[in-house]
């Protein structure tokens, strides 16, 4: 499972979905979203938000999803029999083309508010009605015309009356969820002081999303299938051959020059590695890194100056499991690791120690990459 977490409405719409029926999801609407779960869409999907929202709400046990907008009425187009299933529900035909002929306003049999509020008040099956575009519903919410006024006057009614379904995923709540681009779209007198609609707000995406777009993102729609794309490191051996050390799922190290800290392997006097492989760069995660895998069992770093430092990192090679001690001046350090994601580390974090010697002896696995890394020092 991969590190993708739940944005800030995801986990809003978790809590709330169990206790109102209904929901405003107003702000960034019509963006694309980074799918978070592990399910019937693949984890990193890049897709709109009804799309989102049919195989979240999918996945957590209800059986009819349907979509409804001005203009196509009721459907969905993400998977087939779901338009059927809430016709048969609400005693609707389906068009040729797979859609539910409604409009929103008005008080008839045949108006989407009225179907609405069918769905909500059944107890055969669970129910969520995703209504897009919703700021297009009425022409002002503060002048309405008498039909708008009984379109939403029966919305609040379901929402009031809205019943809970037994499922084999537990008890859920029949929903109807309302995608605004902004609170006031909708009649102030439907959700204020409504106990049953709570509002949430769609944010542009964070620094951390934004990153897990590049970071973790999953692209099954294209020919690579289901490769993770990420932000990883490369460079060169000194033999002139290009590396790239991922691909990375753990956490990796800022540049070192951002955070005024230095690598002192670099400049460390060293016995058992001649080739240099535990200090050119390249952490050996790749299998296109195996030639470069160092094949020592010892070694062990001195600086004829001590350096000043609070980090150890031993990076397995090809991601197999470690074992050993370390020797860090005066300290002894068993380890046994084996990384849990792509690029992980076994990482050791002390207090600022002046060190002089490091010995590394490894009695399982191969290492990739050392490095200990402290503060930049003053000349």
């Amino acid at each position: 499972m991969s590190e993708v977490s739940l944005s800030k409405w995801h986990q809003e719409m978790e809590i709330f979905r169990k206790i109102k029926p209904c929901l405003i999801l107003e702000g960034n609407i019509l963006d694309s979203y980074l799918y978070p779960l592990e399910g019937s869409l693949s984890q990193g999907a890049i897709v709109r938000l009804p799309e989102y929202l049919h195989y979240y709400f999918k996945d957590i046990g209800y059986e009819n999803i349907i979509m409804f907008d001005g203009i196509r009425g009721f459907y969905n187009k993400y998977e087939a029999g779901y338009a059927n299933r809430f016709a048969d529900l609400v005693k609707a035909n389906v068009t040729g083309n797979g859609r539910i002929a409604a409009e929103f306003r008005g008080k008839n049999n045949n108006s989407a508010a009225t179907m609405v509020e069918i769905a909500l008040t059944q107890k055969d099956a669970a129910t969520v009605v995703i209504m897009d575009f919703a700021s297009r519903y009425i022409n002002d919410p503060v002048n309405m015309q008498q039909q708008e006024i009984e379109g939403f006057t029966i919305l609040m009614q379901a929402s009031l009356e809205a019943q809970e379904v037994r499922t084999e995923k537990g008890i859920l709540k029949n929903l109807v969820i309302l995608l605004v681009n902004k609170l006031n779209d909708v009649p102030a007198w439907y959700y204020l002081n409504n106990p049953n609609v709570k509002a949430i707000l769609l944010r542009t995406p964070s620094k951390e999303e934004r990153a897990q777009l590049i970071k973790g993102a999953t692209f099954p729609d294209r020919p690579s299938g289901n490769r993770r794309l990420n932000i990883d490191r490369a460079g060169f051996h000194d033999d002139g051959t290009a590396y790239i050390n991922g691909p990375t799922r753990a956490p990796q190290l800022r540049p070192l020059a951002d955070i005024q800290c230095v690598n002192w392997i670099g400049e460390a006097a060293c016995e058992g590695d001649p080739g240099g492989l535990l200090r050119d760069g390249d952490i050996c995660q790749a299998a296109s890194s195996a030639a470069y895998v160092w094949q020592g069992k010892t070694v062990s770093f001195s600086w004829a100056v001590a350096v000043h430092a609070d980090m150890l990192l031993l990076y397995p090679a090809l991601g197999t499991r470690i074992a050993g001690i370390v020797e860090l001046g005066n300290l002894s350090l068993p380890f046994d690791f084996t990384p849990e994601k792509p690029g992980e580390c076994c990482l050791f974090s002390f207090e600022e120690t002046e060190i002089m010697n490091l010995h590394i002896s490894l009695e399982q696995g191969e290492l990739g990459e050392v490095m200990l890394i402290g503060p930049e020092q003053e000349e």
